[in-house]
């Protein structure tokens, strides 16, 4: 059956989705979409992140929900904006360097250092790898 919805792009493995409204159903909290296993290869095949099944996935965050009520993200704040400074700063010289910005592995540092500040006290300080520009 050929697509003829000129909101999807189809390509094996792959859909390009033209529509921004699209993004909000898909990405939207307690989708039944499921993850894309590629995009979330890290290593830890029992993580909460890799839980690619929507029911397995809640069932895991469901242990978590305390540690991210409104109240303890609230207190995370400061830790959000001290690693946001430091990925402009970051960003900055890669721009001033004339460089193009890998806006996704900046994303991903700057999550995984977030969470590594809250969870072990301590930034992983992946935006300082040296294999970012």
């Amino acid at each position: 059956m050929r697509n003829t919805d000129p909101s999807f792009v189809s390509i094996p493995m792959r859909w390009h989705i033209n529509d921004p409204q699209i993004y909000h159903v898909i990405y939207k909290q307690n989708s039944q979409f499921a993850k894309d296993p590629y995009a979330y290869k890290l290593g830890a095949p029992n993580a909460l992140s890799m839980s690619l099944d929507p029911v397995k996935h809640r069932q895991r965050r469901e242990l978590l929900n305390p540690s991210f009520s409104k109240r303890r993200v609230n207190m995370l704040e400061h830790i959000m904006y001290d690693e946001m400074d430091r990925i402009f700063t970051k960003v900055s010289a890669i721009a001033h360097r004339g460089e193009v910005v890998p806006l996704q592995e900046v994303y991903y540092c700057y999550t995984a250092d977030v969470i590594s500040r809250y969870l072990f006290g301590e930034s992983l300080d992946l935006i300082e790898e040296p294999t970012l520009p």
